[in-house]
């Protein structure tokens, strides 16, 4: 979805043919696209309205993205995402990671879903939502803020309740 001509347009990423796209989300002329390559490899890709650039790569796959502003977050199934910088580096985070202005990294290690499906930021705050199962090595964390580096948990499963999922938040504002 291209948010300034409003239309549905077709894109063409170089070097990367045969791609699963997992996610994607827009803010004026940046685009950033989440894929599975052919090769089974999961990437984050931005495109600044000329050229495609990898964000990163995880040892897993990126469900959601979110962007706002110069403030972005992408969260999924994963343990580990390097970096793509002029001196590539491995971040571990559990399944979620926020940048502002792309020039710092917030990892959030603990208290955060299972599996992210869905990410929102609003304001200085970010949500994520996803999976949570009650079992041994599991999280039962459905919906958490992340804010400063810190996981707070808004909402989890009670002991021996059925495993959940959030795939949606919406933000709505009073006029």
């Amino acid at each position: 979805w291209n948010e300034v001509s409003l239309d549905w347009e077709f894109v063409a990423i170089p070097g990367k043919s045969n791609c699963e796209i997992n996610a994607a989300d827009s803010y004026n002329l940046d685009r950033y696209i989440s894929i599975k390559t052919e090769t089974g490899t999961f990437e984050l890709l931005h495109n600044n309205g000329t050229n495609w650039y990898l964000t990163c790569s995880t040892d897993g796959p990126i469900y959601s993205i979110d962007v706002e502003y110069s403030k972005y977050v992408f969260g999924g199934k994963f343990n580990q995402a390097i970096i793509n910088a002029n001196t590539p580096y491995i971040l571990n985070s559990k399944n979620v990671i926020s940048s502002t202005n792309g020039l710092g990294w917030q990892v959030y290690p603990s208290n955060t879903p299972d599996t992210v499906f869905t990410t929102k930021i609003i304001g200085s705050n970010i949500f994520v939502g996803g999976a949570a199962i009650n079992l041994a090595g599991h999280s039962n964390v459905l919906l958490s803020q992340l804010t400063n580096g810190t996981a707070l948990t808004l909402i989890q499963l009670w002991s021996g309740a059925d495993p959940l999922r959030i795939y949606d938040i919406e933000h709505h504002t009073n006029d």
